[in-house]
This record gives structure tokens, sequence and C-alpha cells, in this order.
């Protein structure tokens, strides 16, 4: 997001590791439930040698109380063989957006707002972002981290060693943690010691883009976009190369 795609992290680590072929499975909005189900549907074509499962603190938790409420989702956790095949039903897939698309546009008065605007909010689940961002208090999430959280990486964890695959898991900052406008206490911001913690307990290497990039660099805020809380192209060009050469030295 808000860079060129020349500029984001997939392409950069490319850049840094140009032995190494690259693929990007990310979905903005997704969180562990979702990128576990990615996996079961996509691993298999690929076949990878590394697995980077990144981490973004500001919402991925709040995706993944969301997910367990999609019954679909949860057959990923609970029946270690179910697929649904998405690879093979694209055309399918497509239409159901496009009518999706129509139905919310069809709900709303064209002349009050600009379709463009409202299609990438809808794909972004900005209001929803918003609301969860401005409704909770920064220093005292009401939310504990669910259970399932940690029996997705272990899922994770085991179905990429018995296939012989590595694992890296990747945390990634949100821009609040840099702003001196909020108070925070910056070791248990968004359960920062819990996650890695859980992450220790099932011995997945951690690459710290917090602590390894962000926090050594002497103005953070301009990795990130001046507008929104996504990395600006200076961010994901050193996360990238943080990642590359981590896998290099592994």
């Amino acid at each position: 997001m808000c860079v060129f795609p020349e500029n984001n992290i997939r392409s950069k680590i490319q850049k840094y590791s140009s032995d190494l072929n690259v693929l990007n499975l990310g979905i903005g909005g997704s969180g562990s439930l979702m990128q576990y189900a990615i996996l079961k549907e996509y691993y298999n074509l690929v076949n990878p040698e590394v697995v980077l499962w990144i981490y973004y603190e500001e919402n991925d938790i709040y995706d993944l109380i969301f997910e367990k409420k999609n019954h679909i989702l949860n057959n990923y956790l609970n029946d270690n063989n179910f697929k649904q095949n998405i690879i093979n039903k694209q055309n399918e897939i497509d239409k159901k957006l496009i009518i999706s698309f129509q139905k919310e546009l069809q709900n709303k008065n064209s002349s009050k707002i600009k379709t463009f605007q409202y299609i990438k909010n809808f794909l972004k689940l900005n209001k929803l972002r918003n609301l969860l961002r401005n409704t909770i208090f920064i220093n005292k999430m009401p939310l504990n981290i669910p259970s399932d959280f940690k029996n997705i990486l272990f899922k994770t964890n085991e179905f990429l060693k018995a296939n012989n695959t590595k694992m890296y898991f990747v945390y990634l900052p949100e821009k609040r943690r840099f702003n001196s406008s909020f108070k925070i206490d910056e070791k248990k911001f968004n359960y920062y010691p819990q996650i890695l913690k859980i992450v220790e307990e099932l011995e997945i290497p951690i690459i710290n883009i917090y602590e390894d990039v962000f926090k050594k660099n002497s103005n953070p805020l301009n990795l990130f976009a001046k507008n929104g809380n996504h990395f600006s192209a200076k961010g994901y060009d050193l996360t990238a190369l943080k990642i590359s050469n981590f896998i290099k030295d592994k």
C-alpha cells in the first residue's frame, strides 16, 4: 500500500536476493486465519523453501477475531485436510466480486459519493479499521490474544517443517508507536511481549523490524507514508533489506 509495485516488500526482497524467486500471497486486511488458509490453498503449487509470515501489530489480532466468525475459514483450522481448490475457481470468484460491488453501489446514493473512492474504501475496509482505531484506548486494548493465534502458528510451522520449508515470523510496527501525540508503554504496546513470547515458544525465528529497523532509525516516522499508516518506499526498502540479510545469514 501507498507505493508503486516496484517499491513494495516483495520487489525489494527480490532486488536484494536476486537468486531467489519471491512470490507475494498477501491480501490487505487479512489476519492469521486467512493467511493460514492461503498457505493451505497455494503451498503445493509453489513448494517454497522459505515462508515469511508477516505480522502487522496494528490490526492482525482484530482481523483474526473477525475471521473466527467465518465458518468456512474455521474449517481450515479444524480440519487439516480441508481445501476449496480456490486456484481452479477464479472465474467464479471474479463473478461474485462483481456482483458484490454492484449490490454495494446500488445501496448508495451515487450523487453523494465518488465511486472510485467508495470502492477503494470497500477494499481496504477503512470504515471498520477507523472505527476500531478511534474507539479503543491506545494503551488499554480490551481484547486478549485469542488462543487460536498460537494454534494457527503451531499448525503452520508443523505443516512447513513436514515439507522441509523454513518459516520466519516478521514483526512490523505501527505508526502510533512513534507519534509523540500518543503516550504509550513501548514494551507493552499492542501485546508486543506476548506475541514475541508465543513465537519464541514455538521456536520460530523472528525478524523484528520494529527493534532492528524502525527503532534504530533517527526519524522512524519518515519510514511511514505521510497519509495513512502504511510504510513509505524507504520503510519498505529497509524492511526488505533486513529480511533479505536475515535469510542469507541463515
